[in-house]
């Protein structure tokens, strides 16, 4: 059983850890000013922060399209649908190419080559979804589950024996719920 001394310590923990998680909050939430087109855009998005298209978060995706850095038909889980909104938000036309082969979309993951990797652990560090194992001066291998084909492995490697690659398309891939992300209209019964 806690003596009061114990009881005081982790109550007065327990206060300085809330105030401090407060502060923090409204520092975080302060230092954010979106425009209304940033904001505009990311409502549009599906926000699965999936990084295929080739940005961190959909946050980032937004930015980029808010600075005109980048084509409108990059988010994958979105489609086209996404793209045609993306272009509606912007004021652009999309010319979204027919993606009917979106059904099997084959994942884009990366592949270490191991006969020339000599473990040096730089993707290691760089991999955001730790989809990389090995250890230090052992070839690592790439844990193609849990990959989300950012790339930033391929980038990092000093040795360049990374490299991205397709899944060849597989049931496995298949979404079998397929839908729109974003419902427009609510469906009639």
């Amino acid at each position: 059983m806690p003596t009061e001394l114990e009881w005081n310590f982790i109550v007065q923990t327990a206060l300085c850890l809330l105030i401090a998680g407060i502060v923090l909050s409204l520092l975080f939430t302060g230092s954010r000013k979106l425009s209304p087109l940033h904001k505009q855009l990311l409502k549009v998005l599906p926000g699965m922060n999936c990084a295929q298209c080739g940005h961190a978060t959909c946050e980032g995706y937004a930015a980029a399209l808010s600075s005109g850095n980048c084509r409108l038909d990059l988010c994958t889980p979105g489609g086209p649908d996404t793209a045609a909104a993306l272009g509606r938000v912007l004021g652009v036309d999309s010319q979204v190419p027919d993606l009917d082969e979106m059904l099997f979309v084959p994942r884009t993951v990366a592949l270490i080559h191991e006969s020339s990797c000599n473990g040096c652990g730089k993707c290691l560090k760089h991999c955001r979804v730790d989809a990389i194992e090995g250890s230090p001066r052992q070839p690592h291998r790439v844990l193609t589950e849990e990959c989300i084909g950012c790339g930033d492995c391929v980038k990092n490697c000093p040795q360049e024996c990374v490299e991205m690659h397709k899944l060849p398309p597989s049931l496995r891939e298949y979404d079998w719920k397929l839908g729109p992300l974003r419902k427009s209209e609510p469906e009639v019964l």
